[in-house]
């Protein structure tokens, strides 16, 4: 697919050598709110092109199953934002606008990046 969002698993997932600070949405395909996410969540990138990867993971692809279980998703859709370096996740479970995701992503880059700052 076209998707600017990039398609994630388990031998495709940021881990301790991850150069970028990436925000993941734990999705189902047949997930209402997860459908509502998307038009959101396709523009994503393109409001932190350059600053923080944007990913989804299908929690539904039998391949997937142990990456969602090890990551704690027990509802969709699940986000987290996962930090460069392998330094940890954060949960979000703010609005699923745009702005408040872009807002959040931003708020936990690293210091160093963060004067890079632009408004979606």
């Amino acid at each position: 697919s076209n998707s600017p969002v990039k398609s994630l698993n388990a031998k495709k997932f940021p881990g301790k050598d991850a150069k970028h600070t990436w925000i993941v949405e734990f999705y189902a395909p047949w997930c209402g709110h997860c459908q509502k996410l998307k038009s959101s969540w396709e523009k994503l990138p393109n409001a932190l092109k350059g600053i923080v990867k944007v990913g989804a993971v299908n929690c539904d692809d039998e391949k997937n199953k142990q990456l969602c279980n090890q990551e704690g998703v027990d509802s969709f859709p699940t986000i987290k934002l996962y930090k460069s370096g392998g330094r940890g996740s954060v949960p979000y479970e703010g609005a699923q606008t745009v702005k408040a995701l872009h807002d959040f992503a931003l708020e936990h880059l690293p210091s160093e990046v963060v004067n890079l700052r632009t408004s979606p």
